[in-house]
């Protein structure tokens, strides 16, 4: 920032906006998630690679995530994570043609689902592949 001198953005529709500057560990200490969330994947509709976010609060123990991918009928197509992670900012990404399974064309179901010693959460998510 300091070599620019000057920066522009569109700030229509917010009321309110942060600039933060500093370190990596300055950053990473200002910019904790206060909840969990479980974004849309994208791009979507997608055609081989699907980008999934999701953030987890600050906790006093881990959390466990498992992200699978469903069909229109339950069927489980395939599991993406199922790991222990900490609070922060993360991201998974699926090759639908590096997966085991043949997936098609079609709408599929993303489910999230997070535990830890005081929550157990499940998210969904509708995806399209092309």
């Amino acid at each position: 920032m300091k070599e620019v001198g000057s920066y522009t953005f569109d700030a229509s529709g917010v009321d309110q906006f942060r600039i933060f500057f500093g370190d990596d560990t300055f950053i990473s200490n200002e910019l904790k998630p206060s909840s969990i969330t479980f974004g849309h994947g994208y791009p979507n509709p997608f055609r081989d690679q699907l980008t999934i976010p999701f953030t987890l609060p600050e906790s006093h123990s881990s959390y466990k995530v498992n992200i699978s991918v469903y069909d229109l009928t339950g069927k489980k197509v395939t599991l993406l994570i199922d790991e222990n992670y900490a609070s922060g900012y993360y991201t998974v990404n699926w090759n639908s043609l590096e997966d085991k399974a043949v997936v098609g064309k079609g709408i599929y179901i993303l489910k999230m689902v997070v535990n830890s010693d005081e929550i157990n959460r499940v998210f969904t998510r509708k995806i399209i592949k092309q």
